[in-house]
């Protein structure tokens, strides 16, 4: 047996969903952040005790475009972010420590045709493994039939 419990504000946006499981008599719920313009800016997963389990917060610019999502989850004290170019393309992801260690990076740059040019990457090893970082570029050839 379960049950499923979903919040809406007035404007008919998910605020709360509650999921019991009556099985393992767990209750999981996701609550839903917003801006006063209505864009999403948070999702965050809390346990029964409404502590946080993972959390997922949206930054958008002054236009509405998502411009940069940082996930923390599975590993409170290493945050994941990615950051989008104006045509929500990915330019960065990072993955960085609390004290500001980064655990991984790729970097992308794109042609005017929105097609990747150029891939940087870096992977650090932590001392447990080699640490990696290297370049990837992209060329494309047209032909006109």
């Amino acid at each position: 047996m379960s049950r499923r419990t979903t919040v809406y504000d007035q404007q008919g946006k998910i605020v709360t969903t509650a999921t019991w499981d009556g099985n393992a008599d767990v209750e999981l719920t996701i609550v839903n952040e917003y801006d006063e313009t209505g864009s999403l800016t948070g999702i965050k997963r809390l346990d029964n005790d409404g502590d946080v389990l993972e959390a997922t917060l949206f930054q958008v610019d002054e236009d509405g475009n998502r411009v940069a999502v940082s996930e923390s989850a599975h590993q409170p004290d290493v945050q994941s972010q990615v950051t989008y170019n104006k045509l929500d393309l990915p330019v960065k992801e990072e993955e960085v420590t609390k004290a500001g260690d980064v655990l991984s990076r790729i970097e992308r740059t794109y042609n005017s045709e929105g097609r990747e040019t150029e891939t940087e990457v870096y992977i650090n090893g932590q001392g447990q493994q080699v640490s990696r970082h290297y370049y990837l570029k992209y060329e494309y050839d047209y032909f006109e039939s």
